[in-house]
C-alpha cells in the first residue's frame, strides 16, 4: 500500500508504508560522569535517520528523483520524517529495482530504497 507522505527536493513521492523505518537518533554531544558522580552533558540535540522504499515509479520519475537527489544534500519533508516543513538532509539511493505491476506487466515500474539522514 502506497501513501504520499514524503517530499524529496520538492518532489512528492509515494512511500511504501511497509518499507519505511526510523533509525536510532544520533546524539550530538556527549554525556559523561564526573569524579563526584554527577553527570556533565554537552548534548546539543539529536540527528535522525530513516530508510524507506518509494514506488512504484515510472522510469522517467525514478530518473528525475535520482537527478533531484544529486550528490546527496537536499530537502525533505512529510509525515515520514515528522514535519511538513522542509529541512536539509543527506539522501542516498541505496538500491533501485524494477517491479512488475498488474497495471503494467512490462516491468517498466521501479522501486527505490532511500537512506535519509538529517543534516
Amino acid at each position: 500500500m502506497a501513501a504520499d507522505f514524503l517530499t524529496v527536493a520538492g518532489i512528492l513521492v509515494p512511500v511504501l508504508t511497509d518499507g519505511a523505518e526510523r533509525g536510532e537518533p544520533e546524539l550530538i554531544g556527549e554525556v559523561e560522569r564526573m569524579a563526584d558522580g554527577s553527570l556533565k552533558s554537552t548534548v546539543q540535540g539529536y540527528k535522525h535517520a530513516w530508510r524507506c522504499t518509494v514506488g512504484p515509479l515510472t522510469e522517467a520519475d525514478a530518473n528525475a528523483l535520482e537527478a533531484a537527489i544529486g550528490f546527496g544534500m537536499t530537502t525533505v519533508a512529510g509525515r515520514l520524517v515528522g514535519t511538513l516543513t522542509p529541512f536539509s538532509a543527506n539522501v542516498r539511493v541505496a538500491s533501485r529495482r524494477p517491479i512488475e505491476a498488474a497495471s503494467d506487466p512490462t516491468g517498466a515500474l521501479w522501486e527505490l530504497a532511500l537512506d535519509i539522514r538529517q543534516a
